[in-house]
């Protein structure tokens, strides 16, 4: 799958490890949003925490309104995000190679500004989010 250019404008370099292990079972997920203008990245420090924790973290980089793209314009974007946070609920739970290891039950969002005003929206697209944080 093409990911685009996830290259991060505020920092030179993320740790991290691709692909890295998953261990254990029936794991939590939690999807990241960010705010307008930010990126996939920008809330390194809670996506850290969380995984050390045991969540499962897939944050998204939402097309047309990130630090590298900002072409979408007016309202499109505000109604885009909601469909876009299903879209990779569904790809985590149905087509990522460790999907088994993630409990479908157990699923949150984390957003922050309009990340997490559109978390709401996410809530009322499928009722599979379990948990939200704003």
């Amino acid at each position: 799958m093409a990911l685009g250019s996830l290259a991060v404008p505020t920092v030179d370099w993320l740790p991290g490890a691709k692909d890295c292990p998953i261990t254990g079972t029936k794991l939590p997920l939690v999807i990241v949003s960010h705010g307008n203008s930010g990126y996939f990245a920008l809330h390194l420090d809670i996506i850290e925490a969380l995984a050390n924790a045991g969540f499962v973290v897939a944050a998204i980089n939402h097309p047309g309104n990130n630090a590298n793209d900002m072409s979408g314009r007016g309202m499109s974007v505000w109604a885009s995000r909601p469909a876009q946070m299903v879209r990779l609920l569904d790809f985590m739970l149905n087509e990522w190679k460790d999907r088994a290891a993630i409990d479908p039950a157990k699923v949150g969002l984390f957003g922050f500004s309009l990340g997490g005003l559109h978390r709401a929206g996410s809530g009322r697209r499928s009722t599979r989010f379990s948990q939200a944080c704003l």
